[in-house]
């Protein structure tokens, strides 16, 4: 949307009655407090207004929010500043966040089909499994499913297990995660004394018995998000225990009311490092693939349209480079934004010289630097290095790679240099492409050596 077809709607579509009530949105008011205001007895017949006012606007959902956004692009004079600093919306050098969460409301969210697969999934007490590679936005989807839970009353904890302390023992992890539980469910329980009272109890049957009382003190549904979960150290016994909650359902009612989503960057088949014990074969996989145009258009035009003539083709040119990974696509919009001249811009440009052009200096957060380091540290590096060698030439000679069930392969994913589709495996992205090239490739003497070693010992 440009200023003309803002300004048309604005001026033409709207019911005096509806901009009324658009301009006490835009004051800050609430539906009950606007009700009053205009002396409607319902507060739903102000959501009711909201709706008709922003469907016209295009805006498909959060409509108080992208009404904001939007007014604040093109009638900033309209929003009070309490309201466009709420929103971030001060500077819209500011409108992308580059790296960390997302805040719950924050505008340049990109909704994919994988938020509707979650919030839905938990909605009908499904185990669900959030595991994908680093910045893929696991942890701001996580933030967001909470949100819209506990709009609909649902109890919900989340505990990331790298704030448990990585250098603790067991026992004072497990300590810890039952105090994180029972302190985010608002419950007074003096844990020490707890703790003491059942030590003869082994870790996981306290942690089982901890579960047991929360469910007997709490009658709502209770949904723990643990993220991170790639850092538990011997997580034999702790996946096992969720396997075992999860079992419980068909004997324990109260365990109906509890569900588990783990996320983190590991595979399902991994989880399990004893392969003689029962695999955690529980739970719905969520996948977070990158974003398409129809998804970011809503989210990521708004940042892009104020500074520019012709926004959405260089969305479409942002999200030819990044094919929508969510790092990378809030990176190179912010980037766009600020390297901005008489509003136009040259896309292939910029990602040459911030992203790819002597990337190790510039990649700030750290994120290519992140895929490097998981490959080349990897005990198997050799064998991924020497896979990924023959994926780009045959990349580069439009070859397809079948998608195999190997370990090589899962770390290859889970880096986030390669994407599964179509039972192919594929470079994410053209700037991965460019950058962990064949040249990134030969700087990596030892696997070049130790292959070359393999070969004349065969």
């Amino acid at each position: 949307m440009n200023q003309e077809e803002f300004e048309k709607i604005y001026q033409n579509h709207l019911t005096p009655r509806q901009k009324e009530v658009l301009s006490l949105v835009l004051a800050g008011k609430n539906n009950q407090q606007i009700a009053q205001i205009i002396k409607i007895n319902h507060s739903s017949g102000i959501s009711h207004h909201v709706t008709n006012i922003a469907q016209k606007f295009g805006i498909t959902h959060d409509y108080h929010a992208y009404l904001v956004e939007l007014f604040a692009q093109y009638r900033p004079e309209l929003v009070k500043a309490r309201l466009r600093s709420q929103y971030g919306l001060t500077n819209v050098k500011d409108y992308y966040q580059v790296g960390g969460t997302l805040a719950p409301n924050c505008l340049s969210y990109v909704e994919r089909e994988c938020d509707h697969q979650l919030f839905t999934a938990l909605l009908e007490s499904n185990y669900c499994l959030v595991l994908n590679a680093r910045q893929t936005g696991k942890s701001s989807l996580k933030i967001r499913t909470i949100a819209k839970l506990k709009s609909r009353n649902i109890k919900c904890v989340a505990i990331d297990i790298t704030c448990l302390g990585g250098n603790e023992v067991q026992e004072s992890r497990t300590k810890g995660f039952i105090a994180e539980l029972f302190s985010q469910l608002d419950i007074v329980l003096d844990v020490n004394k707890w703790w003491q009272a059942n030590k003869h109890l082994t870790l996981m049957q306290r942690l089982k018995k901890s579960i047991s009382l929360l469910l007997e003190t709490i009658s709502d549904k209770i949904i723990i998000f643990i993220d991170e979960i790639d850092s538990i150290p011997n997580a034999d016994d702790f996946f096992a225990l969720i396997r075992a909650c999860y079992n419980q359902k068909a004997e324990n009612p109260n365990y109906k009311r509890l569900t588990f989503c783990l996320l983190g960057t590991v595979s399902p088949d991994d989880l399990m490092k004893n392969k003689q014990r029962t695999p955690f074969n529980i739970g719905i996989a969520i996948d977070l693939p990158g974003f398409t145009l129809k998804q970011a258009k809503q989210s990521l035009l708004p940042g892009l349209s104020r500074q520019l003539d012709f926004p959405e083709a260089t969305l479409k040119a942002i999200l030819s480079w990044t094919k929508g990974q969510p790092f990378l696509t809030q990176k190179l919009c912010h980037l766009v934004i600020k390297n901005v001249t008489e509003k136009q811009v040259n896309v292939a440009q910029i990602v040459n010289n911030y992203l790819i052009h002597d990337w190790q200096q510039k990649d700030s957060p750290q994120h290519l630097r992140t895929i490097s380091d998981r490959l080349t540290s990897n005990p198997h590096k050799n064998q991924i290095l020497k896979l990924y060698s023959q994926i780009l030439i045959k990349n580069n000679n439009n070859q397809e790679v079948e998608n195999l069930d190997h370990y090589v392969v899962r770390q290859l994913l889970l880096s986030g240099l390669l994407i599964a589709k179509n039972e192919t495996l594929q470079i994410q992205n053209k700037i991965y492409e460019e950058v962990f090239n064949s040249q990134w490739l030969n700087t990596q003497v030892l696997w070049k050596q130790a292959a070359f070693a393999a070969s004349t010992n065969a």
